[in-house]
């Protein structure tokens, strides 16, 4: 993940993901969602850490739609039910 690699400067690629991340960010708009930024505070101490960082590159932060949420709760419903039938959970 670019995100991951780009707020982690002991990761393998920092600086390569920093460096895509600022170029994308001079040309383009950079939006993030609700799961990218859960995704991304787990490396940070408090959310105003999380949101300094992502100011660094102008970062818009869009919620996702409800009708796209509600499909990713089917599809986790029918991902369980499949590693239950599996004997996996």
């Amino acid at each position: 993940n670019v995100w991951i690699d780009a707020c982690d400067p002991d990761a393998e690629f920092h600086e390569w993901a920093e460096g895509e991340l600022a170029r994308q960010s001079a040309s383009d708009l950079v939006v993030i969602n609700p799961v990218v930024w859960t995704e991304l505070s787990l490396g940070f101490t408090n959310p105003a850490e999380l949101d300094s960082r992502l100011s660094l590159y102008g970062v818009r932060f869009d919620d996702l739609p409800k009708e796209s949420l509600f499909l990713a709760g089917r599809a986790f419903k029918v991902h369980c039910r499949l590693r239950r039938q599996a004997g996996q959970i």
